[in-house]
């Protein structure tokens, strides 16, 4: 009976493993690990439909080669053997898939490919990539990843040593999502990187890695949907380097309504550049801070939290609007250590104010027995705009009127009630009354 228990098992697991991949890579040759050599697969080289499982001791110490573009539906690479230094795909070739899974295993593990192409993409923008790891460390170095969706699991990173460009970054990723302790170093050790997501989630970190050389990451903000990072941006991570010598700098290009909040206060960048789509985060320090266009605001988490600050050296506004949130006791605040500049052609500059719960009614018991109420919303060393500076406009919820005042610290608003329909008739109608009894008593 055990015998019999034992061939059953065998064959259920053969038979699901049948079910799972439809070739795997054994690398059986021996003598080169070709994607296109037939003897390095168990049936097969893959076709484009193929679900495949890369599974192979050689390929602890030898690359991948690919010539050009392999195509397959899905690829499960588990890296296998314990080293330091893994190998990935050699130089130049490019895996496809709709499903792309690199599993660390229960190793500590540095996968590495240079100047290679991990491509998650299709048409429908369902394509996936995820790096994953059993219970220890998985480093993904250096090769070009585009990705629909990319994860990044816990315990997983990616080190970006250096590479891309503006029109060909490294990362290329619809949306980056980041687990809890994982990691996306965003500048290696030498040259600069660049990165473009089309919106960041989760809770891990993206820093900055040592090195000799100067060099910045680069990370451009697409959003066409609004999502939420929790996690950190950090120019001093102590595992990873500080930031006397790197920098990070973040431009968001995302569509009008779009919002790419981040919430965590210690974020820390080199700069901050706001040209379209909604940009709202609270920072250590953001840098120096460019709004051209789009939306800057200070995260409020929808109203519920209204005190926050974002942090940062300096502001130039160009265009575009800043938007703040106004509480009972509290409002969320733009602090700047230096200037706030009026940039080149400056124009459309606007303050949009939001209240929260309740904010309304009691702003109107205040102002039945004070005049208005003034709240501080960007501070500053020194500002270039006018006392009463007519390129800023101001909005806010309705039965208020606002007035900005730049003074020589802050611009604040000052906010007064207006009265309401009955009352202001009320007031037309005594100013008339008395219009009339002027009259008479001059015709008498």
């Amino acid at each position: 009976m055990k015998m019999k228990t034992t061939l059953y098992s065998a064959f259920l697991a053969s038979s699901l493993f049948a079910q799972a991949y439809d070739t795997v890579f054994t690398g059986g040759s021996g003598a080169n690990y070709n994607w296109n050599d037939p003897a390095n697969w168990s049936n097969g080289v893959p076709s484009e439909s193929s679900k495949i499982l890369i599974e192979s001791q050689g390929l602890s110490s030898n690359d991948l080669a690919i010539s050009g573009v392999a195509v397959v539906d899905e690829v499960v690479w588990n890296v296998t053997g314990e080293m330091v230094h893994q190998k990935g795909l050699a130089e130049g070739g490019t895996l496809k898939a709709n499903s792309i899974t690199i599993d660390g295993g229960n190793y500590w593990n540095q996968f590495y490919s240079y100047n290679a192409t991990f491509d998650a993409t299709n048409e429908n923008g369902t394509g996936t990539m995820t790096l994953k790891t059993q219970s220890n460390s998985l480093y993904f170095k250096a090769s070009y990843i585009k990705a629909d969706i990319l994860n990044c699991e816990q315990g997983a990173y990616i080190e970006v040593d250096y590479g891309g460009s503006n029109t060909n970054p490294i990362i290329d990723a619809g949306t980056l999502n980041l687990a809890k302790d994982s990691l996306l170093t965003a500048t290696g050790s030498s040259g600069n990187s660049y990165i473009r997501l089309g919106g960041i989630t989760g809770q891990g970190e993206i820093t900055v890695k040592d090195g000799d050389g100067t060099a910045a990451g680069c990370i451009e903000l697409t959003n066409s949907q609004s999502r939420v990072f929790d996690g950190k941006i950090s120019l001093s991570n102590p595992n990873w380097g500080g930031s006397t010598n790197k920098s990070v700098h973040l431009t968001m290009n995302g569509s009008a309504g779009a919002v790419q909040h981040l919430s965590n206060s210690e974020n820390e960048l080199t700069s901050v550049t706001v040209n379209s789509g909604e940009l709202s985060m609270v920072a250590k320090n953001a840098g120096a801070v460019s709004l051209a266009g789009g939306i800057l605001s200070v995260y409020d988490a929808n109203g519920t939290i209204t005190d926050n600050v974002l942090n940062a050296d300096s502001m130039s506004w160009s265009g575009g609007t800043v938007k703040l949130a106004v509480g009972i006791d509290f409002n969320s605040q733009i602090a700047l250590s230096g200037a706030l500049s009026k940039g080149e052609n400056a124009g459309g500059l606007a303050i949009e104010l939001e209240f929260a719960d309740g904010v309304a009614e009691e702003f109107s018991a205040l102002l039945e027995t004070q005049e208005s109420i003034v709240r501080e919303l960007i501070t500053y060393e020194s500002s270039d705009f006018g006392a009463n500076d007519a390129s800023v406009s101001v909005i806010g919820p309705a039965g208020f009127s606002y007035e900005l005042l730049f003074g020589g610290n802050a611009l604040s608003v000052s906010i007064t009630q207006v009265p309401e329909p009955a009352t202001l008739a009320a007031i037309f109608g005594a100013a008339a009354l008395a219009l009339a009894i002027s009259r008479r008593s001059k015709i008498r």
